[in-house]
């Protein structure tokens, strides 16, 4: 740890992790106190790494892990140090103490004038001649546009912020940060613009024999060229509160004001009020205004007005604050920039979090806070600061915080600074465009002059003229998906050609070979899920833990890619896949939209489906989107055909060449579903062209006790099981979208490992969640809103995905928010002739708990600990405490938290809590424990040794009728009484059973001319169940024995066996007088009357 010191004292935000050390053990009082009374981030840092060196214990380090586990910075820079990999640092400027800078020319006549103006910018143009190594000079400048010691170093001299760096001749571009930016620069004889130009000098490296001319400093008002500008004051306070007018706006009313006001003309509201729904309204209203800036005067401030008009003046103050308002803003914007270096050093997440709480910002819609982003403290800090400043009211917000944070020392204006001088004269608007003064500078040697070189022989593909530097186009919105009049089926990768043509053939193996040498390359994991799902391989070459994840583009601007996505399915009427996934869910909400969807079947989270159902058969039905009915086995068949062919195409594009049939599939299915389920999804892979014998399915709690034992190379809580000895038990809990998934395993010499107890669970996964948050908002609206606000498909699938989304994410002690979305706000107003916000505060229910902040519903903390309770919405403790107390289970010492819900804060708690004696762990990257466990499984088939049986297992069967025998089940056979519908137990419930064991049974001919011998099997929830007809037999299969030789009469026979342990259950018939076996797996689909 002590090589990552400098890096640690960076990026540590001390408090939070102190709690944790502490709660973990890891920390006496004595330490914890010693961080909480240290002054200052860096010195709290500094104390805790001071701490952990000191101690450097195992129990420590672990929890020091457990501590960060959500910042990805951290985690990255652990991982990279762990793989040998140097330490990506930043590029540190070097000294250029041999130059100087030199004013030669151009002063502006009237520095008032510069100061009187508002939203300027200034522009650093210097002449170079690009030799030796562009890229890298090019990569640099990259860098500088987010390097925060650069950007506060601009900060402190310049009070401005650096909006973009070209090459070219190299164009630096800043936007002052404060009234007096501008005018503070030429102050003092230009010392603060010779300072600004020597840092970028010293931070870009640029030599001083590149510089071929003089650097010219342009100060003006920004240019409103169509498609070539900066965004101006205004189109900055807009934008910056997108999300708010969005959520706030209502289109049609605004649209009647500035159309009264002159802004907007018949064409525009016309244009306004053919858009579909409210928000495009909405975005299409703003983009309008933003361009009306550049042809109608004063349109910003006509929509101010309109904003007071409509009763919105809390919006209008945050996008335009009063005069007063932005005197204290400007006070404490000064303060903070005069040491912007020690802020950004000094600025954690939970300012940032408290400051957009204040703000009503929602902190899931800004990229940069977020320690999981990966993005460094520093980057965000730096990133959070420069936001905040661009806004009044944000400014006043994070004042606030910081002032309660004990920093009021970051706001504190410069003593030698008279802030009356800064608010003198009237700030006004300049024509877009006009250059308010140009000035030069030189750059010399201070023993030699080098701005009088003969620049005539200079390579003009290597300047660029000043006049024609123009400012970078903005990046295009992104566009508006319209769907075309017929979408066209996802066409399958070529690849799936060679399922119909046999493999090349060199030499032939024999079918008797009983070698363990397997006959696959690939291991290709299916991790077919409730809410999501994904796919994972492995070529056997490759190191055991070499395993690579499938990508899925997110669409979102926050996450790019994801390793799951969401189990979501789009056809044509033909029933052709269009889409899976997210861009399924994308391309239908688009379809709703434009009220096209009717022309497609829209399926998402239909794998409860068979947890719900008590039987299956091939032909149960799944509804669409429109309740029209589908087979599931063809919806299941499609989804996993999907996952596949996506698998193929990642072959292709890494040009891998694997023969098909050296492909193993697994598949995953819950342990707890029945064996009629299992054997569906198996026959809904085979119809996905998975051939039957390349396919196995894996339990997933046991695929994710394999990945925790073999593959998790740090997990997070008090021990680690990377370091498990032969012996040991542990609880596996996956804990997924729909269900939660228990097993419990023991450790053998061998490595393998046995089943202790039968997998048990129920549908206790994180929908339980979504439900009750629902059954809250049934309560406050009424099921009349609700169930009319359902039928609003794509505001409704927003809504489950900003569920979906925030509890993940929500931390103990902290409010829920949620978007109230215009279609619920419209009907609170059609159907209950109240607003949203008056049904809020009229619940009986949960006013007060659950609240109004700018367009969210703000769930209180208590409201959301009681939401994450399990313990009233689930059996899920009570099941777990029964396990943990069976004889079987003594000795268990860790209980590992796996799958998506684990995520949560608010399990891992309660599970702490409720088994406080026992280690609960929670290992790196639980969402994908089962998916890479399931590729380890396909591995080593062979890993789990034994399971314990679910039910009593037996055939139905009859003997001679003797006295005391149901007269019902009596009947005659060749003269002979027998007993009929026996329950002829092979093996009982909760039996452990070795992986591969068959349970055999003699079973005699009933009549002397039987030809077939019908065997139907049953299961029982029942240890001793008597007859086949009791209550809680169920039939499950049956297996059919042809009996040709007749000579025997009824001693002839059929050795019945099956094969217990597998994830399917295999039986088998030998006619012993003939020798001719019949072997099959159960069919739990077909007709078994």
């Amino acid at each position: 740890m002590k090589d990552m010191k400098d890096f640690l004292l960076d990026e540590l935000e001390p408090a939070p992790i102190s709690h944790v050390l502490l709660e973990e053990e890891a920390f006496s009082v004595d330490d914890h106190d010693k961080v909480e009374n240290t002054k200052g981030r860096r010195k709290k840092a500094e104390a805790l790494c001071d701490i952990l060196i000191g101690d450097g214990s195992e129990l420590t380090m672990e929890s020091f892990l457990y501590a960060v586990r959500k910042n990805q910075c951290i985690k990255n820079e652990i991982r990279r140090r762990q793989s040998g990999q140097q330490p990506i640092t930043q590029q540190r400027p070097t000294n250029q103490s041999d130059i100087q800078i030199r004013h030669i020319g151009g002063a502006p006549e009237n520095v008032e004038e510069i100061q009187a103006a508002t939203g300027l910018e200034v522009v650093l143009s210097i002449p170079v001649q690009l030799v030796g190594d562009v890229e890298g000079l090019q990569q640099r400048f990259d860098q500088l546009n987010i390097d925060p010691d650069f950007q506060a170093e601009v900060a402190m001299a310049s009070n401005m912020t650096v909006r973009s760096i070209s090459l070219g001749s190299v164009v630096l571009r800043l936007i002052a940060l404060t009234d007096d930016a501008c005018k503070m620069l030429f102050d003092e004889n230009g010392k603060k613009m010779k300072t600004l130009i020597e840092t970028f000098l010293r931070f870009s490296n640029i030599k001083e024999n590149m510089i071929k001319g003089n650097i010219k400093v342009t100060v003006s008002v920004p240019e409103e060229e169509t498609g070539n500008k900066l965004p101006t004051d205004d189109e900055i306070k807009i934008r910056g509160n997108w999300n708010l007018l969005v959520e706030e706006l209502e289109p049609s009313t605004m649209a009647k004001k500035l159309f009264e006001k002159h802004v907007f003309n018949d064409d525009d509201t016309q244009k306004i009020s053919s858009m579909k729904t409210r928000k495009e309204k909405v975005e299409t209203l703003l983009s309008l205004l933003l361009s009306k800036q550049r042809e109608v005067k004063n349109a910003f401030d006509a929509f101010i007005r309109s904003l007071d008009e409509l009763g919105k003046g809390d919006i209008a103050v945050k996008i335009k604050p009063s005069e007063k308002m932005h005197q204290e803003a400007e006070k404490v914007r000064l303060g903070l920039l005069s040491k912007f270096a020690e802020a950004v050093d000094e600025i954690e997440s939970s300012h940032m979090e408290e400051t957009f709480e204040l703000c009503g910002i929602d902190k899931h819609s800004v990229n940069f806070i977020s320690s999981e982003s990966g993005k460094s403290r520093k980057d965000r800090a730096l990133q959070f600061l420069t936001f905040v400043l661009l806004n009044d009211a944000y400014v006043l917000c994070i004042e606030k915080v910081l002032n309660d944070r004990g920093l009021t020392w970051l706001l504190e204006y410069p003593k030698d600074r008279n802030f009356a001088d800064q608010l003198m004269g009237a700030k006004h608007k300049r024509p877009p465009g006009e250059v308010l003064y140009q000035c030069q500078y030189e750059v010399e040697r201070k023993e030699m002059r080098i701005a009088d070189l003969d620049l005539t022989e200079t390579d003009e593909s290597s300047m660029m003229d000043w006049e024609g530097v123009q400012s970078q186009k903005d990046e295009p919105e992104p566009k508006h998906y319209a769907p075309k009049k017929r979408l066209q089926p996802k066409p399958r990768p070529t690849y799936q050609a060679q399922v119909a043509i046999p493999p090349k053939k060199i030499f032939g193996r024999s079918g008797e070979d009983t070698s363990k040498e397997e006959w696959w390359s690939v291991v290709v994991a299916l991790d077919f899920g409730t809410t999501y799902s994904g796919y994972a391989f492995w070529r056997k070459d490759n190191d055991p833990s070499d395993i690579t994840s499938g990508k899925w583009n997110t669409g979102s601007k926050d996450v790019l890619e994801s390793l799951k996505t969401p189990t979501s399915l789009l056809l044509n009427k033909e029933n052709e896949v269009i889409e899976f996934g997210f861009e399924a869910e994308k391309i239908f909400k688009e379809l709703v939209e434009d009220g096209t969807d009717k022309e497609y079947r829209f399926f998402r989270q239909f794998k409860m489906k068979l947890y719900n159902e008590k039987s299956f058969h091939n032909d149960m039905e799944i509804k669409d989107h429109l309740n029209n009915p589908m087979k599931a086995l063809d919806v299941f068949s499609l989804s996993i055909r999907y996952l596949k062919d996506e698998c193929i195409e990642l072959f292709q594009k890494k040009r891998m060449t694997i023969p098909y049939d050296e492909i193993q599939w697994i598949l995953t299915v819950p342990a707890i579903w029945d064996e009629s389920a299992k054997q569906f999804m198996r026959k809904a892979a085979e119809q996905a062209e998975i051939p039957s014998d390349q396919l196995k399915l894996a339990l997933e709690p046991e695929a994710a006790a394999i990945y925790v034992v073999k593959g998790a190379k740090t997990v997070f809580g008090k021990e680690s099981v990377t370091t498990v000895k032969p012996g040991t038990k542990i609880m596996v809990a996956d804990l997924g979208g729909g269900t939660a998934d228990m097993t419990v395993l023991e450790l053998n010499e061998d490595k393998t490992m046995k089943q202790l107890y039968r997998s048990f669970g129920g549908s206790w996964g994180g929908n339980l969640i979504n439900r009750k948050i629902w059954e809250i908002m049934y309560s406050i609206f009424g099921k009349e809103i609700i169930e009319e606000f359902k039928k609003q498909t794509a505001d409704y699938m927003d809504m489950e995905s900003n569920i979906e989304l925030r509890k993940r994410d929500i931390t103990v002690g902290s409010k829920l928010q949620l978007p109230i979305l215009p279609s619920l706000a419209d009907l609170c107003k059609t159907v209950k002739g109240k607003s949203y916000k008056e049904l809020i505060t009229q619940s009986k229910k949960y006013a007060g708990l659950v609240k109004v902040r700018t367009g969210k519903l703000s769930f209180e903390p208590e409201l959301v600990e009681e939401i994450f309770d399990l313990t009233k919405a689930s059996n899920i403790f009570t099941s777990v405490g029964k396990a943990l107390r069976n004889p079987n289970t003594k000795g268990i010492k860790d209980i590992i938290l796996v799958g998506g819900f684990a995520q949560a804060d608010f399990i891992g708690k309660q599970f702490k809590e409720k088994f406080a004696e026992y280690n609960v762990i929670i290992p790196t990257d639980p969402v994908l424990a089962v998916l890479n466990g399931a590729v380890m499984f396909g591995q080593n088939i062979d890993i789990i040794s034994s399971r314990i049986t679910g039910h009593t297992y037996g055939f139905d069967a009859m003997r001679i009728f003797t006295e005391g025998d149901p007269k019902s089940k009596k009947r005659k056979y060749d003269d002979a009484n027998y007993c009929v519908g026996l329950f002829e137990k092979m093996v009982a419930i909760g039996e452990s059973v070795d992986v591969g064991k068959r349970v055999e049974k003699e079973v005699f001919a009933s009549s002397k001319d039987m030809k077939l011998m019908v065997l139907k099997f049953y299961q029982s929830d029942k240890v001793d169940p008597k007859f086949v007809t009791d209550d809680g037999c169920e039939c499950i299969g049956k297996l059919s024995v042809e009996m040709p030789d007749l000579s025997g009469g009824t001693e002839r026979s059929v050795m019945v066996s099956i094969k217990f342990g597998e994830t399917e259950i295999t039986v088998c018939g030998v006619d012993k007088t003939t020798g001719k076996k019949q072997e099959t797996v159960l069919d739990l689909l077909g007709d078994t009357k």
